[in-house]
């Protein structure tokens, strides 16, 4: 992987572009290029090759299950095309599927009940992220007394965040949501998530169609093989309006990750065309025990970022990262790092023949101070001209080693000074 450029953005890119391929079992030699000095780039490389061997050897050793209704290659791998999905409104705020850019939703790790910690989370990281905010808010209601909770969190929090997740335990079902007395409000939506299975498929019928009733959206978080065996057939003969479906992966599922959740965007188009598709990072989706923050960067963008570049997702969540600032950064990154949502300046950097003698870091660090604000904006910056053409083809400016302490400017591909 080239021209990544340096800090997270470049490990976010790195995992992208070498871990989809080791997920998809290709590769035998990888070398990872980042705009630090070179030892900085052997550690990213070697986790990227331990979490490849992880999964390349649980699928040797163990009899993988596979999804019973898969027969060919569904995602055309050589050409992008993004799924084709029904807006869907989050909120008055928050539009997903059809054009729209996929949402960010962030996890609290917080108990509901502990509503001095989550606001003053909510609001720290809303004031900090300037173009990458919480849209959603996931919280876990694992009990009545915990939905009774949502009331006046919601009343602190419906000015500052676009809508909330609430994602249902097992103690709480249909009845306990019918006779709760809900919050009202103009600029905040509910989502209620729930897992479920095949042989809950009547139930998640009730809850889709209350969810209607009450202008909410029911988020079904279940397996290929559930929504295939009995789900799909119970919600197809409703209005498929405000439903999203994400993937449900048991602790001890054997199934591949990336495979599980495009099994499920297959089924989706196969027996409920048009259902946005969630990407939740889940603990359950991970080959290992992550340890720090490094792990988790990685296996989320792998996974986020492979399925984004095969053009599935509308709406991503990190919910590995208990520290909900670097979730939002992280989840903007990933998508930023597969180009599905632009929310700042692009730095494409790599560095040069030594000819020119041209201090790479230095540059680009000075670059950034002064372009960070350019959203949307690509800038390369080229150590010399043998890198330059192709890998700066794509951006909006350029700048480029031409001879020891000589650069070229360009806009576009076109060099507008010399020297």
């Amino acid at each position: 992987g080239t021209e990544a450029g340096d800090g997270e953005d470049a490990r976010v890119k790195s995992a992208i572009g070498i871990g989809s391929l080791l997920y998809d079992g290709l590769g035998d030699t990888i070398r990872v290029s980042l705009t630090e000095d070179p030892i900085h780039e052997i550690p990213v490389a070697q986790d990227l090759a331990t979490k490849a061997m992880h999964l390349w050897k649980n699928n040797e050793l163990k009899d993988t299950k596979q999804p019973s209704e898969i027969e060919s290659e569904w995602i055309d791998p050589y050409r992008y095309q993004r799924r084709a999905s029904a807006a869907l409104s989050l909120s008055p705020k928050c539009t997903i599927g059809s054009e729209s850019v996929p949402a960010v939703i962030v996890a609290s790790h917080h108990p509901i009940t502990e509503h001095d910690a989550i606001i003053k989370d909510v609001c720290r990281t809303q004031t900090l992220q300037k173009d990458s905010k919480i849209e959603g808010l996931l919280l876990k209601i694992n009990s009545v007394a915990e939905l009774s909770a949502l009331s006046p969190l919601y009343d602190a929090l419906e000015s500052v965040i676009t809508c909330f997740v609430l994602e249902l335990g097992e103690a709480i079902d249909l009845s306990n949501l019918e006779s709760f007395d809900w919050p009202e409000g103009n600029l905040c939506g509910i989502t209620i998530s729930q897992s479920l299975k095949a042989e809950d498929s009547y139930y998640a019928a009730q809850v889709l169609k209350f969810c209607q009733q009450k202008g909410f959206n029911f988020a079904l978080a279940c397996s290929a093989d559930d929504l295939a065996s009995g789900l799909a057939e119970q919600l197809k003969p409703l209005s498929r309006e405000g439903l999203i479906v994400s993937g449900e992966l048991a602790e001890d599922a054997n199934m591949h990750p990336l495979g599980a959740y495009r099994a499920i965007a297959q089924a989706l188009d196969t027996h409920l065309v048009g259902v946005p598709l969630w990407i939740r990072n889940t603990t359950a989706a991970s080959l290992e025990d992550k340890d720090y923050y490094g792990d988790r960067l990685l296996e989320s963008s792998i996974l986020s970022g492979a399925l984004l570049c095969d053009g599935l997702g509308d709406a991503v969540s990190i919910e590995t990262e208990a520290n909900l600032e670097r979730a939002t950064s992280l989840a903007y990154n990933i998508l930023q790092g597969a180009r599905a949502r632009i929310s700042k300046t692009e730095f494409v950097a790599c560095p040069s023949c030594g000819r020119t003698l041209f201090d790479l870091q230095e540059v680009t660090q000075a670059i950034r101070a002064r372009t960070n604000h350019l959203k949307g904006v690509t800038i390369a910056i080229m150590g010399c001209i043998v890198n330059g053409p192709g890998e700066m083809a794509d951006a909006d400016f350029g700048y480029v080693g031409g001879a020891p302490e000589k650069i070229n400017l360009y806009v576009g591909r076109e060099c507008v000074e010399y020297n």
